[in-house]
């Protein structure tokens, strides 16, 4: 009897995995690869663009490694998905050739963005639910046509990262509602692409694309694509969602009022909601989740695993970063880190004034009788994102008006434990903890079993592998220390906020 496996294609922020996932829900084959960024004369030094061709050669590679894997095991695929960052986007020209794609930190767009906002801006955050505008498709895509005129003088067709994948392996141009909200292109209200216009013209013309709900099966894997990646011809290939999305649904979060943090490159906080829900102040997102008539409302700690890992090559003097080692460092130290504090940024996501903001690690002077050392500063780093975690987390409750039942966590940071035992702590509440870090990944899984096994709704679904969640419960004692620490941490961080750099 052989193995069945489902191939997801995870196209983040920090890298491009291939899983390989059987059909217990296991992760047994992985391979990634590092983007391949293209560097343009014409663009400005924030900007980040990939080399589409190399992206493509490259996920071909993972996919046939992984496919070879499994048929030296004697395994069978029985299907192929994506799921990706949502604000990395291609642009295909009308011929459907890629003319443009990158990721969610191109920041090309800051001076079309902000006239987008100063002109439309209140307009754009409430059907959209997201500002500022410099992040998402319409403003790149107007940069672009101001910039590349030779490229962009025929409509183009948006797509996000996954869509684009789901576009070459099957040849179906698609877009998911989670995606195509994520990137700026959907009222969110009536789920249906943006009909805004700015002097006349749309922001984005996508209608040549269809919108199809997360789960289902779009085409199959033709000849030439087989050839090349070794998945067998005739292989369904199905539409998963966004990471962040997926990553709630592989951790079970599917219900009304409840929470999943995926703790990464980045920490975005969503809340599953039954409406849209807006902050009066725009300070939080609003999108679509992967089933209809549900939407998330996120906050995030921002950056906060991409500026982990910048600590920990410093600290380690290593360009890998190992959490473990970074664990160890910070064992002994007691909470709160006697006086060490770090701050990665503003504590509360506040989407309406972004920004560089000042940031650092305080540490009681003299030094010659501090102590302060390398463990101080790691666990007061894992605190800070504890601490930011808590400070979105409670930010969402008052935008919603929800006191959440239940609190998620997954990510490539949970392989941290210090780090959810910290977390655990600063909410002073049981969270569920996802025993597999890759929770987006194994949300794609479950929509290619909902797409294949005809399952009634991808929420039942998810009950399949409710058993990868475990609770931890907090420490009360701890609980009660880090209550004057998260305070005192919250208003030193506005301080740091307000240094001019």
């Amino acid at each position: 009897m052989y193995n069945e496996y489902v191939l997801v294609i995870d196209a983040g922020t920090s890298a491009i995995r291939c899983s390989a996932i059987d059909q217990n829900g296991n992760i047994s084959f992985q391979n990634q690869a590092a983007w391949p960024y293209l560097n343009s004369a014409d663009s400005p030094t924030y900007a980040k663009e990939f080399d589409t061709k190399k992206v493509w050669v490259i996920i071909c590679e993972l996919l046939y490694k992984t496919s070879n894997r499994i048929a030296s095991s004697k395994g069978k695929i029985i299907a192929v998905t994506a799921t990706s960052q949502r604000q990395g986007i291609v642009f295909l020209d009308s011929n459907n050739s890629e003319i443009y794609s990158g990721p969610n930190h191109d920041c090309r767009a800051v001076f079309e963005g902000a006239e987008i906002d100063e002109t439309i801006g209140e307009q754009i955050y409430k059907i959209t639910g997201h500002t500022p505008s410099m992040l998402f498709a319409p403003a790149k895509l107007r940069w672009m046509h101001k910039n590349r005129p030779d490229s962009f003088s025929n409509p183009v067709n948006t797509l996000c990262l996954a869509d684009w994948i789901i576009y070459r392996l099957s040849g179906e141009l698609i877009s998911e509602y989670s995606l195509a909200s994520g990137a700026g292109l959907l009222d969110i209200h009536n789920q249906d692409w943006n009909a805004i216009k700015l002097d006349g013209t749309p922001l984005v013309d996508n209608t040549n694309v269809t919108l199809i709900r997360a789960g289902t099966s779009v085409g199959i894997v033709q000849k030439l694509v087989s050839a090349t990646t070794g998945i067998p011809v005739g292989t369904p290939v199905v539409v998963s969602g966004a990471d962040t999305q997926c990553g709630l649904l592989g951790m079970s979060t599917v219900n009304e009022k409840e929470v999943g943090i995926i703790a990464g490159w980045s920490a975005p906080i969503q809340m599953i909601t039954h409406t849209p829900k807006l902050s009066e102040s725009q300070s939080t997102w609003a999108g679509c989740f992967l089933t209809p008539d549900t939407w998330v409302a996120e906050s995030s700690a921002t950056d906060t695993g991409n500026s982990y890992k910048w600590l920990s090559q410093t600290i380690l003097a290593s360009h890998n970063e190992s959490f473990e080692e970074m664990d160890m460092l910070a064992s002994d130290i007691p909470v709160g880190s006697e006086g060490t504090m770090t701050f990665f940024g503003k504590p509360e996501m506040n989407v309406s004034n972004l920004g560089f903001k000042s940031g650092g690690i305080l540490f009681p002077t003299p030094v010659s009788f501090g102590g302060t050392e390398r463990g101080h500063i790691v666990r007061s780093a894992l605190e800070s994102i504890a601490y930011a975690i808590r400070a979105n987390l409670e930010q969402l409750q008052r935008v919603s008006g929800f006191q959440t039942p239940q609190v998620s966590i997954g990510g490539g940071m949970t392989t941290s434990n210090l780090l959810t035992e910290i977390i655990v702590n600063v909410l002073g509440r049981p969270v569920k903890i996802s025993s597999n870090p890759n929770v987006s990944s194994l949300g794609a899984y479950l929509c290619v079993l909902n797409a294949i096994n005809r399952k009634p709704s991808l929420n039942n679904t998810s009950l399949l592998l409710s058993d990868n969640m475990k609770i931890l419960e907090p420490d009360k004692s701890e609980s009660q220390e880090y209550e004057e620490h998260y305070f005192h941490w919250m208003k030193s961080s506005d301080k740091i906020c307000e240094i001019e750099i």
